[in-house]
């Protein structure tokens, strides 16, 4: 596989304008979808400039679905914050606008997110994504629903989970790690759990519980076999350790 072809999106032109190019980038992500068709062979990146947030008026999977972008693994799709140039890790913002969630089916494979903030969803989780997808470094907030919810042979790294009054990440399915997180009750709303497993096979490594008793560390919904358990931190805030229930298993 080479390498995908990107669209460049800067959300501060709010326009339907623009080439996709570094120097005369989209001016809506909706807009650069609209524009072309999927690279079946290499699969598509949305790179989106940082600095003021893309505001949806739809859930980022119904723009895909409308143009036919249907990822597969050897040509995914990629959405990916940057600052004046790709991949130099500048954090790429997407709001909800307050009811919307970010991506919305369990059906949409091989998504690769990377240096993003999803946030203001209202009560709609902020985003939900299927198989056989990476999450790398992306904050997730301001939701009275879950941060992330996943399925099988998920990678979630170096992520940052807050002002959730859901789930930091739900569903967790076979073959996922999740590695290097930080979950946070930080006063504004309390997650009911950090992460929550459906099923074995997975791994939960290196993360910061930064919560309170009312939030389950990890939570099983079945008395799951084969859950690796990577040693994590606890952290103290304002002189105080946070209380972490590392797991608690549902019964059947």
């Amino acid at each position: 596989m080479a390498a995908p072809t990107t669209y460049f999106v800067d959300p501060s032109i709010n326009a339907d304008s623009g080439a996709g190019t570094v120097g005369d980038p989209y001016g809506d992500t909706k807009y650069a979808v609209d524009q072309n068709t999927f690279d079946t062979t290499n699969g598509n990146k949305l790179a989106i400039k940082s600095g003021t947030d893309e505001v949806l008026t739809e859930s980022l999977n119904t723009t895909f679905t409308t143009n036919s972008w249907s990822p597969t693994a050897n040509a995914p799709i990629i959405i990916e914050g940057y600052s004046t140039a790709e991949g130099d890790g500048g954090i790429g913002g997407i709001s909800g606008n307050g009811s919307i969630a970010i991506i919305n089916s369990t059906a949409l494979d091989f998504i690769f997110l990377k240096d993003l903030h999803m946030h203001n969803t209202g009560s709609a989780n902020v985003c939900t994504i299927g198989e056989n997808c990476v999450v790398d470094n992306v904050e997730f907030d301001n939701s009275t629903g879950d941060g992330l919810t996943i399925d099988r042979f998920c990678n979630v790294i170096q992520c940052f989970f807050h002002d959730l009054a859901g789930d930091g990440i739900a569903h967790v399915d076979h073959g996922t790690t999740v590695l290097f997180c930080h979950f946070v009750n930080d006063g504004t709303s309390d997650m009911d759990n950090c992460v929550v497993i459906n099923n074995g096979g997975n791994a939960v490594g290196f993360c910061l519980f930064d919560i309170d008793g009312s939030t389950d560390g990890i939570f099983s919904n079945h008395n799951t076999p084969y859950i690796l358990i990577i040693p994590f931190t606890r952290m103290a805030e304002q002189g105080q350790a946070s209380i972490c229930q590392p797991i608690e298993m549902a019964a059947y």
